[in-house]
């Protein structure tokens, strides 16, 4: 039942100043060894380490000793320790180097597992210290030992360091740590001996965090963020990004330089990424609504927006309704108005056929001069009957508020007569054209149809409304029917009848109830 160790923190350069102590410690000390149990002594580092002053030789041999100096910073804190250094071209041990040195030769099972990586690095290299470990790690007092407060077995098996711990001794130092009062945390040499020690003997070593493996790490955790955010959006790259610091960081921080906080390197650049990344997708969603919102009502455009515009990548064959809008005998416009008038008129007329397509829950597909194509079950998750939407649409279309009149004739065109029709049908809804250019829009009969029924004969001087018989048929609004038309479609054996509808004044009341709060603050 006896220690693995002993070390003694003191220096031993000098003769006693009472006869006989170094005759009784020498005599301790060679018994102790002849027990079988190591004993190391301290001696010192002169002229600035070009010189290494020894103990007593009655207290050890060349073997046995290790200098007691310990590194220190420009800042005087202690953060390494030297296996051993070079001194007049021999290698010496450190105090702690010469006491880790003797427990590896000791063959215990207990030590050997915990010094696998040995001699990590070249002799003379610092290596960080590791702070931790103090719960196995106790101190006693001189008068512990003298007055057999201890069974004699408390020794057995540990590592024991004498030193000095009071003041007068002048062996403190500052760690890196800090007390609860923000000061740097000062302890014996003694105890940073034994930190030293530990470290030396771990299973891992703590390493030097160098500015090359800090900027690689940093850059490395940007890139992998980067193509999460791209890969997986703002919201779950997020995510993603703060479950890989935990999974993968904190781990890797512990197995290359045995710190839980080395970890910590990389957050200002992985916050920084995510946030940059978070504010352009938000300024670009905030874009791409805006655009979209000069296609559809905004409930749509969310909606768009939120499956990541998929509707409009994809090629379907759906049931829709068309509704085309124009200004009858606008050919003399141009002339009339002089270019920059006609273009202040058609924005406000292409603004207010739009505003009503969009209360109705409408597609604004096309702007084709003076005409406005638009699209009803064009795009998924619709509701409502898209007849029954583009026809509320073409009534509220033509028939203007009282504002908007009053602005065409701000305009110059007091006179501006509009029309519209409305067919239904089958139709390809999707992606048209070359890889370079292409635009969403509707291939089909009833987009035919409107284009063909909108220059139909109609001597009125009042708006009106063609619609095809399938439309009155899917929904017949009330309204009456001034005249009919047969009209000719390529592709069909029978002419398709076409109704001349006289569109009460007023706001629409079919197809009204789809999005109308959502789009009044347009």
């Amino acid at each position: 039942m006896q220690p693995r160790l002993v070390a003694l923190d003191l220096l031993m350069e000098a003769p006693a100043s009472t006869r006989g102590d170094d005759k009784d410690l020498a005599e301790t000390i060679a018994a102790t060894r002849a027990k079988g149990i190591p004993v190391v002594v301290g001696g010192r580092l002169a002229d600035e380490g070009a010189a290494f002053t020894p103990p007593l030789p009655e207290f050890a041999s060349s073997a046995d000793t290790g200098f007691v100096d310990v590194a220190v910073g420009e800042d005087w804190v202690v953060r390494s320790v030297p296996e051993g250094l070079l001194v007049g071209g021999e290698p010496v041990y450190s105090f702690a180097g010469r006491v880790a040195e003797k427990l590896r030769a000791t063959g215990s099972r207990a030590w050997l597992d915990a010094s696998r990586n040995d001699h990590e690095g070249a002799f003379g290299d610092l290596v960080p210290i590791r702070f931790a470990g103090t719960e196995s790690m106790r101190a006693l007092s001189f008068a512990d030992l003298v007055e057999d407060r201890l069974p004699p077995e408390f020794f057995a098996g540990k590592v024991v360091l004498i030193g000095r711990m009071d003041e007068a001794c002048a062996d403190f130092h500052l760690l890196p740590s800090r007390t609860t009062t923000s000061m740097r945390q000062r302890v014996a040499g003694v105890f940073v001996q034994a930190y030293c020690i530990r470290t030396l003997l771990g299973t891992t070593r703590l390493r030097h965090g160098t500015l090359a493996m800090d900027l690689a790490m940093d850059v490395g955790a940007g890139v992998v963020v980067v193509c999460l955010l791209i890969a997986l959006g703002p919201a779950r790259g997020t995510a993603a990004a703060l479950g890989l610091v935990a999974v993968v960081a904190i781990p890797l921080s512990l197995l290359l330089f045995d710190s839980s906080n080395y970890w910590l390197n990389i957050v200002p650049t992985v916050l920084g990424v995510v946030a940059h990344g978070v504010i352009e997708d938000t300024k670009g969603r905030r874009e791409r609504l805006r655009l979209l919102e000069g296609l559809v009502s905004p409930a749509a455009a969310f909606e768009l927006l939120r499956h990541s515009h998929a509707p409009l990548r994809t090629a379907m064959e759906r049931d829709i309704a068309v509704l085309l809008v124009d200004i009858a005998g606008s050919s003399g416009l141009a002339s009339r108005l002089g270019p920059s008038a006609l273009r202040d008129l058609m924005g406000t007329y292409c603004e207010h056929v739009s505003e009503a397509a969009w209360r109705h829950d409408g597609f604004v597909n096309q702007l084709l001069g003076d005409g406005v194509l638009c699209l009803f079950g064009a795009l998924p998750r619709e509701k409502g009957d898209p007849v029954s939407r583009a026809l509320g649409a073409a009534q509220d279309a033509l028939c203007p508020s009282e504002g908007t009149l009053e602005r065409w004739r701000q305009h110059g065109a007091a006179d501006l007569r509009l029309r519209a029709a409305v067919a239904m049908g089958p139709a390809f809804v999707g992606s048209v054209g070359t890889a370079k250019r292409f635009h969403f829009t509707a291939l089909g009969d009833a987009v035919n149809a409107v284009f063909r029924m909108i220059d139909l004969p109609h001597p009125a001087a009042r708006p009106y409304l063609w619609v095809t018989q399938d439309v009155l048929d899917a929904h017949d609004p009330g309204w009456v029917c001034v005249c009919t038309h047969q009209l000719a479609l390529p592709g069909h054996d029978e002419p398709v009848r076409v109704c001349e509808m006289e569109v009460p004044a007023g706001p629409a009341t079919v197809g009204a109830s789809h999005g109308d709060d959502a789009n009044t603050e347009r």
